[in-house]
């Protein structure tokens, strides 16, 4: 055989290499040397004449009828793993927008096609060798038998190269043998109890022609914390730290997450010292159990109060209310005093102002007349009660004058179809569809098919201050430069709706809240969870995916099948949690140190909210030196246009001066915020002020430790501690002049509106 390395046929230019009689010589005897000539079409190889003009989108895909060899190369199911798991079509290498030099892959192997018009068909089909297949530059460059920018990717002898030299050798064709249909892993899920933990894993992939492969050597491992746990190149998954975490397998389409579940080294001593109250508390109880979390005690009754009534109404229980609580030892007095506040008007307001949230309303940077409607019309809903699939429903199909018809205004919170395709998907759905604008989604199942036919199914709808569901044109999609097909998310481009204007978003509106939907329901819970827990079983709660698996999958199953079978009501939700053990847990005490928020052992530090913060200092100071004139029954978390208090949520973190902060609340984790209640004019003008509770108590000659008492029961919803009234009666009995005592008293109160205990719902 001539046309060995060193022959002058294998050196000859390759621009002739189409023509060259060697060259086909070589690739007849190289295919019978593979097993046998071959009866499928050799696509972009030198004996398919159809190819010599071959441009981007002339590509033809051929489907074998006849059973297939089970070792056939299939580029899309074999070649783009391989490069997947070499990293070479990850985003800072040839998979980003603009690719690595003059080479671009599809972003994770998204596009198939275009990764093989890439290798196969681009530079003159010079990045494949047919007459020297290891030689191909696309393998010379990641084996770096030529310098690569990216170092060296693939092993020379591995059975990777191999199957890509196979590839080349048999024609490099773009034949479609087999897809993959199922990622399956053993085990599931894993639960040790020993650390560190070594456990093989096996992974499996079927095909759609009955195919399956260990494909170990393929997939690509992800991990929520590799210092935790992480799943080593052979497959086999490292347990380091005890904990809840889980390893994602990813291969092609496919992503399957593996929940771990790794005990501490030492059983709870109280593992049955707190009863659950309903299902809730069943499962979070049953995960602290297998992890050897203990639970810690009950709150109290004046932490509950306070606890439950900001997180229903955002204000401070008041002083009265808070004596006759504590003084009361009628049974159920906790259950009693929940449905209380939910058949309150303030939770009402309070509420409305939480959907708002969730929907991103804003007043300034758009339309105050507008978002007024809306917000009157959200809280009517909630007043009646109505369900959220009808609320989401009606706001979906609503037209008309949008400062006057409240729903109407919802199409205008975002400027066009695209936009309103990623804000539907986030704030109804829980998915961050924003991804696949651009590309397929890398860590989830949506395609750009998925982001444009919704973004279709939004783009007729006229966003001026009359809002119509119809009028404007068709979208382009930005992969095949035709119109957009408008399809629902994750349905196949063969579902695709009827391509009529309000027919089909009547369709998407049904098809979203629907109780059989599985995405609707169940990103609602999670966010409701999340106010009321301040973490999400599924955390960003806009972040559903494989990738990202909820903490606790069951508990979020049956919250969500809770709230089908109540109607989608936001009440009885709302109760099913707060009457749970797991909500009434107390955050203080040994117990509940170092505990991860995410085990729900505890109560987490959850720092009120910038709106809230300023209504709780206004209610304890007696002042709101936020607006002027002041308005005795204004509350910044319950208005619709805060600009009046725009400065004063700065402080606290809220929004940049002169901004809405209806989507941004804003509180005292950040530096700035921490030094405005420590010397800022919000908080210290009030307690100085000749017309604040502290100047008037004084004046009405009310002694010092009754004093002390009153803004402990105002500001932390209980009564002041033996050993902390010790305290403040010997700093404050020597105090003759009444210019000092008011300065102590000052001090003392701007020392309690600094504590974490008022600045945090604990």
């Amino acid at each position: 055989m001539h046309c060995g390395v060193s022959s002058p046929c294998a050196t000859q230019n390759r621009d002739n290499q189409k023509s060259s009689r060697c060259g086909v010589l070589w690739l007849v005897l190289a295919v019978v040397w593979e097993g046998g000539l071959s009866t499928q079409p050799v696509l972009g190889g030198p004996t398919d004449p159809r190819n010599r003009d071959a441009t981007y989108g002339a590509v033809e895909v051929y489907e074998s009828n006849a059973m297939v060899d089970p070792m056939a190369i299939d580029f899309a199911a074999n070649i783009v793993p391989i490069l997947t798991r070499a990293g070479c079509n990850a985003a800072d290498c040839h998979g980003g927008a603009a690719g690595r030099g003059g080479f671009r892959l599809s972003l994770f192997g998204g596009d198939p096609e275009l990764d093989y018009r890439s290798i196969a068909l681009e530079l003159e089909q010079r990045r494949v060798d047919l007459l020297i297949p290891e030689q191909s530059l696309v393998l010379a460059k990641p084996t770096e038998l030529l310098e690569h920018g990216g170092g060296r990717r693939l092993d020379s002898e591995s059975s990777a190269v191999a199957t890509i030299v196979r590839w080349i050798a048999n024609g490099a064709s773009d034949q479609r043998i087999r897809s993959l249909v199922r990622l399956e892993i053993e085990p599931q899920r894993v639960r040790t109890e020993t650390l560190p933990q070594k456990i093989p894993l096996t992974i499996i992939a079927h095909y759609s022609d009955g195919t399956q492969k260990d494909v170990r050597d393929l997939a690509v491992y992800t991990s929520t914390d590799d210092t935790a746990a992480r799943i080593e190149d052979d497959g086999t998954l490292m347990i380091h730290r005890p904990g809840m975490h889980a390893v994602m397998v990813r291969l092609a389409n496919r992503v399957v997450a593996v929940p771990i579940e790794a005990s501490y080294a030492d059983p709870p001593s109280d593992v049955n010292a707190i009863r659950p109250n309903n299902f809730i508390d069943e499962q979070i109880f049953a995960t602290l159990d297998r992890l050897r979390v203990p639970r810690a005690a009950l709150c109290d009754d004046a932490t509950y109060l306070r606890r439950i009534t900001l997180d229903l109404t955002g204000r401070l229980p008041d002083i009265e209310h808070v004596r006759q609580f504590m003084q009361s030892d009628e049974l159920g007095k906790r259950e009693q005093e929940l449905q209380r506040l939910l058949d309150s008007q303030a939770f009402l307001d309070y509420w409305t102002m939480q959907l708002a949230l969730m929907l991103r309303m804003d007043s300034v940077t758009t339309d105050v007349a507008g978002v007024t409607a809306l917000h009157a019309w959200l809280h009517d809903q909630l007043t009646q009660d109505r369900p959220w699939n009808e609320i989401v429903r009606e706001l979906l199909l609503a037209e008309g004058d949008s400062q006057t018809v409240g729903p109407a205004y919802f199409h205008r919170l975002v400027p066009d179809a695209r936009a309103q395709a990623e804000y539907v998907s986030e704030t109804l759905m829980g998915v961050r569809l924003a991804c696949a604008n651009c590309h397929n989604h890398p860590l989830d199942r949506w395609t750009q098919d998925d982001y444009h036919g919704l973004a279709q199914i939004m783009a007729p709808i006229q966003r001026g201050s009359v809002v119509r569901l119809e009028g404007n044109g068709p979208l382009i999609h930005p992969r095949t430069g035709k119109f957009a097909v408008a399809k629902l998310p994750g349905m196949s481009l063969e579902t695709q709706l009827a391509g009529e204007d309000v027919a089909d978003l009547r369709t998407f509106a049904s098809w979203l809240t629907a109780r059989d939907n599985p995405y609707f329901a169940r990103a609602f819970v999670n966010r409701v969870w999340q106010r009321l827990m301040r973490l999400g079983l599924v955390d960003p709660v806009d972040d559903h995916r494989v990738t990202n698996p909820p903490s606790h999958p069951q508990l979020l199953q049956e919250l969500t099948e809770y709230f089908d079978a109540h109607q989608m009501e936001l009440r009885p939700l709302i109760r099913v949690i707060c009457e749970s053990a797991s909500y009434q847990r107390s955050g203080i005490g040994a117990e509940a140190v170092n505990l991860p928020d995410r085990y729900y052992a505890s109560a987490p530090r959850r720092p009120l909210s910038a709106p809230v913060l300023l209504d709780a200092v206004s209610d304890v100071t007696g002042l709101k030196t936020w607006m002027q004139p002041a308005d005795p029954s204004a509350r910044v978390a319950t208005m619709i246009d805060r600009r009046s208090a725009a400065a004063s949520l700065q402080a606290f973190g809220a929004c940049p001066k002169g901004q809405a902060c209806s989507t941004r609340e804003g509180g005292i984790d950040q530096l700035a915020s921490q030094l405005a209640l420590l010397n800022g004019e919000v908080l210290n003008r009030p307690i100085a002020d000749s017309n604040g509770r502290l100047a008037m108590l004084l004046h009405d000659n009310v002694p010092p430790v009754e004093i002390v008492a009153e803004f402990y029961l105002r500001a932390l919803g209980r009564e002041v501690r033996e050993s902390e009234l010790d305290f403040w009666h010997r700093e404050l009995s020597d105090t003759m002049e009444t210019a000092e005592l008011r300065e102590k008293l000052e001090d003392f109160v701007w020392s309690l509106l600094n504590s974490s205990e008022f600045v945090n719902n604990r």
